[in-house]
């Protein structure tokens, strides 16, 4: 979740340039920007795909450009690892300070023939 120092009535291009973006508006998600009525500030919501490195350095370029401030919430990922890896990688990511969970996720692919 971000807020945006940008004028209220910049929501809309916000929201265009943000879901102008294929890592975001991907698969069905696309960002959400509101107005907050507390603070007045927008407040985005979106989901990162498939983070290149392109991809991460236009990410940082745009939240420069949009003047974002990540707030303190919950994030969470969803991490691809080499097949056969799945649980080393859970056990080294328990063991990070800044990872508060870990676990499988028992998703597979199969391909149909």
């Amino acid at each position: 979740m971000y807020n945006s120092n940008l004028p209220a009535d910049s929501s809309g291009y916000v929201e265009r340039a943000l879901n102008a973006k294929p890592y975001i508006n991907d698969k069905g998600w696309k960002a959400s920007v509101i107005r907050n009525t507390l603070t007045g500030k927008l407040t985005i919501t979106v989901r990162l795909m498939n983070m290149t490195l392109a991809n991460q350095q236009d990410w940082l370029a745009t939240v420069q450009q949009l003047q974002l401030q990540e707030q303190p919430t919950t994030t969470s990922y969803q991490l691809k690892v080499p097949v056969g890896e799945e649980k080393h990688w859970v056990k080294e990511l328990q063991q990070q300070s800044e990872v508060r969970w870990a676990e499988l996720n028992n998703i597979i692919q199969i391909q149909l023939h």
